[in-house]
């Protein structure tokens, strides 16, 4: 079993024209893992090497031509703490958060995980305790009032997020949009998404005894069914198993009878794991495995593999990986230099990782390779082992994640050949650009 390539429905582009973006997908295939083109540069691996698979379930229409996407994610990251679908899902329209990091910094992790950082302006807008400013464009403002928090786009009073207790209540994607509530239960789950527009819900959530969504009810009363199992794998120690004191999602039932379940296993012997260096050299080491099999109604089969103490994953039905995370590879060489215990002591995201994913069918690994340090994009295409560098203008301003160059490089070849060059104003606007041809 391989993967399916679609894009993602719902997006958090702050940097760009809008904020939610929607696009088409072509049909998944339900036997198949699918995944996010935003959220998963290669196969069943997300940007930092967690195992990850998004299903999606409901396209939420926001009143302007538009959709909001909803999916469910399945991810291996440890650092997910088990929620209201047990171990490894959620449902990343909800966890979006706006949290303080320091003094005059806020940090916003909108539903793709993007994370945006806002800075203190000197004055506070009227009625606000204090005022942000997006720290690379400056299109968007935060503001924070007694009780809530809002970001909003500065030239448009149509574009607005609002916070209160740290859970996204109120939101509207601009003019022409509908206005949505989102209510919460006691237990700070989602309960609602209600139109307040057309005075209209959009979704509800039923929760069973454990406090495990069991039901939504969708706006047509359709309803998709979850169950679950226990989650028989080893915990982030790699030795001790979750048993049945863990829960995890066994089934998923969708309104048309279609039905995906889900085993979870720790692996009876050890693997070996393979990971990268900064050189690209590959090495590999014996770990503990766990691994989730997926079974569809139309008889189809797959699974996942990752290492059991990291999170990062191994193996799928489509081929094998190896990873380059320092930030999170406790088994990595370079896990000690001064960068990445830095950025490991301050909490930070992964600044840079390599994934390379190698299946049976192709000459050569596909390879996704990204610096936020250098803000420079590394990829290889499986065919042919061509190299594409996208470097984009990591600097705050008008221009800010725009591309600056891109270079190719052919398999084997030494030096990297110049592509495309362009050049900004100070508005982000393009004055110049130079093509090799």
């Amino acid at each position: 079993m391989g993967y399916i390539k679609y894009k993602a429905l719902f997006k958090m582009i702050l940097e760009g024209v809008i904020i939610l973006s929607f696009v088409l997908i072509t049909p998944l295939s339900y036997g198949q893992f699918s995944r996010s083109m935003r959220q998963i540069p290669i196969g069943n691996s997300d940007y930092n090497g967690f195992a990850r698979m998004d299903k999606v379930f409901y396209n939420m229409p926001l009143g302007d031509g538009r959709e909001a996407d909803f999916f469910f994610k399945f991810t291996s990251d440890p650092r997910m703490e088990p929620k209201y679908m047990g171990m490894y899902w959620s449902i990343p329209f909800f966890d979006t958060k706006v949290y303080k990091t320091a003094e005059g910094r806020y940090k916003w992790k909108s539903p793709n995980h993007g994370t945006y950082t806002f800075n203190r302006v000197q004055k506070a807008e009227k009625g606000f305790l204090e005022s942000y400013i997006l720290n690379t464009t400056g299109t968007w403002k935060l503001n924070v009032g007694k009780t809530d928090i809002e970001i909003r786009r500065v030239n448009s009073s149509d574009e607005y997020y609002i916070f209160k207790k740290g859970n996204l209540v109120l939101f509207r994607s601009g003019e022409g949009a509908d206005m949505f509530e989102i209510r919460y239960d006691k237990s700070d789950k989602p309960g609602l998404i209600y139109n307040k527009t057309k005075r209209s819900e959009e979704m509800r959530f039923v929760y069973n005894e454990e406090g495990l969504l069991k039901n939504i009810i969708l706006k047509n009363k359709d309803r998709i069914y979850i169950e679950y199992g226990v989650c028989d794998t080893y915990g982030d120690d790699g030795v001790s198993k979750l048993g049945k004191s863990y829960k995890s999602v066994s089934s998923i039932r969708y309104p048309d009878n279609r039905e995906d379940r889900y085993e979870y296993t720790a692996e009876s012997e050890k693997k070996e794991r393979k990971y990268l260096t900064r050189d690209d050299e590959e090495y590999s080491a014996r770990v503990s495995v766990n691994r989730i099999t997926q079974k569809s109604s139309g008889g189809n089969e797959g699974y996942i593999e990752w290492d059991a103490s990291t999170g990062l994953i191994m193996s799928d039905s489509g081929g094998e990986y190896a990873i380059r995370n320092p930030l999170f590879d406790n088994m990595h060489p370079e896990k000690d230099e001064y960068l990445f215990a830095g950025d490991r002591k301050r909490g930070r995201a992964t600044q840079e990782s390599r994934i390379s994913y190698k299946k049976p069918e192709y000459k050569h690994a596909e390879i996704w390779d990204y610096s936020v340090r250098n803000a420079i994009k590394i990829t290889q295409d499986p065919n042919t082992g061509e190299q594409t560098r996208t470097s984009y203008i990591g600097t705050p301003g008008n221009a800010s994640m725009r591309i600056r160059k891109i270079e190719k490089k052919i398999s084997k070849a030494d030096e990297w050949e110049m592509q495309i060059t362009k050049a900004y104003d100070d508005n982000g606007n393009l004055i110049r650009e130079i093509d090799k041809d």
